[in-house]
């Protein structure tokens, strides 16, 4: 897992990538952003109810199930290897292995009988769970092997891969069975995780950056958050937090709860964008009506789009009146913040970046310290108000209590109750596919800074 995840992110000689890549025992590393175009399919065509698709890398997410494929060595009491001029495996044994030919004729006539490595229900059970979390993000039209799209060079996933669970994500028929049927989510719910024990907290406590080249550098502690080794604070008393945590307090720690958000990126936001004003709109360039540009308009307490609304609930009857009910725009920005949580870490800057810009993406104006892009463009005055009212936050739980379970405030006076004893690593460290994911991007964000 680590020699393939190393090679497909950094070899670029071998013009070989996927965006992630699944080891034998769950384990899970994106490599490249999911909207990216990487080399995983090549030369490749497939044909959807009539419509022909070429060169599928362009439309197309590849997963790279870490396995050995053909073996094409014999060896005693039922041993199998691969030996080529690559090189020469170990011994599998026959526990391992499966014997037959490639259901693919195409490809059978070529290596004709052998070995072949069998995947574990470890991987069957944390592919499929990705495998539902793509469908519900993206409009995926059909689920396919390298041996479909390419049958006269590619020969995996193989002979001991159950084509049956293709049929099954690709809707026409049940799930195969065994322990991995288990874990299937036919009906996922949307905008997981559902609690913060998912937070890799070791990793927003010790200073990092955006990643980007210049970015200034921070860090979350016990009083908030460090930036280039100061707290920034707005003057005098917090009042504006104080005021939107009375008037929205019980919204916002439902929501908090209910998305796995800290509450103080709900209040946060609440400050940077209107105060605490619930009633205001904002009509940007090219509105013409709530119906006809609903993404050119944002009403209410967390300024949120009404097509974001629309979209991230699954909900078309949403509308400006919906949305100027605070708690209405609440749970919307919980739910928006909750779906960059793979991207952000819950990150309140990276948050910020996210929930203002649309995603954590690069600009490098001269004003712009913290070097990701916010509104309006070359200037990062956005997060350093985001960064201020954050801060507010920590100062307002300090004198008056009440920071409820899902906050920062109470992880960060409490950090030993996110640890599951995995040697001091936070619980993103687990072999899970949110904390794996999380792990090779931080990463791959220190090797690029």
């Amino acid at each position: 897992f680590e020699a393939m995840t190393d090679l497909l992110a950094h070899n670029k000689g071998r013009k070989a990538s996927v965006q992630l890549v699944l080891g034998q025992e769950g384990e899970v590393a994106q490599i490249g952003e999911l909207n990216d175009r990487l080399w995983h399919a090549g030369q490749s065509t497939w044909v959807h109810k009539g419509r022909r698709y070429n060169s599928l890398n362009a439309s197309s997410i590849g997963i790279e199930v870490c396995n050995r494929g053909w073996l094409n060595e014999a060896g005693d009491n039922g041993r199998w290897r691969q030996n080529t001029k690559h090189g020469i495996s170990r011994w599998y044994e026959p526990h391992e292995v499966n014997v037959g030919r490639h259901p693919n004729e195409k490809v059978a006539g070529w290596l004709g009988e052998c070995g072949w490595h069998k995947f574990t229900k470890a991987q069957m059970s944390e592919l499929d769970a990705i495998i539902w979390a793509l469908k519900e993000e993206y409009d995926i039209l059909e689920v396919l092997g390298h041996d479909d799209i390419t049958p006269q060079r590619k020969q995996d996933p193989g002979l001991c891969f159950d084509r049956g669970w293709f049929a099954y994500w690709n809707g026409t028929d049940m799930p195969p069975g065994g322990d991995a049927a288990q874990a299937t989510k036919p009906n996922p719910t949307p905008n997981l995780p559902v609690n913060l024990e998912h937070v890799d907290i070791e990793a927003l406590t010790t200073v990092h950056g955006s990643g980007f080249r210049g970015s200034v550098r921070w860090k979350l502690t016990g009083k908030g958050i460090q930036v280039a080794g100061s707290y920034p604070r707005t003057p005098g008393d917090p009042a504006t937090v104080r005021r939107i945590w009375s008037d929205y307090g019980s919204s916002m720690t439902k929501w908090a709860r209910h998305y796995g958000v800290p509450v103080e990126l709900l209040i946060m936001t609440a400050a940077v964008e209107t105060r605490g004003r619930a009633h205001l709109v904002r009509e940007e360039p090219g509105y013409v009506s709530d119906s006809q540009t609903p993404d050119r308009v944002s009403p209410g307490l967390m300024q949120t789009l009404i097509a974001t609304a629309q979209w991230l609930l699954k909900d078309s009857s949403i509308d400006r009146d919906w949305l100027l009910d605070p708690g209405n725009s609440i749970q919307v920005a919980a739910a928006y913040m909750a779906r960059q949580f793979l991207k952000t870490n819950h990150d309140p800057p990276k948050a910020g970046a996210g929930y203002n810009a649309g995603s954590v993406r690069h600009d490098g104006g001269q004003r712009n310290r913290w070097k990701m892009l916010v509104h309006p463009k070359g200037t990062g005055a956005y997060l350093d108000a985001a960064a201020e009212w954050f801060n507010d936050c920590f100062a307002m739980f300090e004198m008056d209590g009440g920071a409820p379970e899902h906050s920062f405030y109470q992880i960060l006076s409490k950090p030993s109750s996110y640890s599951r004893g995995n040697g001091g690593k936070s619980a993103a460290g687990a072999r899970s596919l949110i904390g794996q994911i999380i792990e090779a991007i931080a990463k791959f964000f220190k090797k690029e800074s």
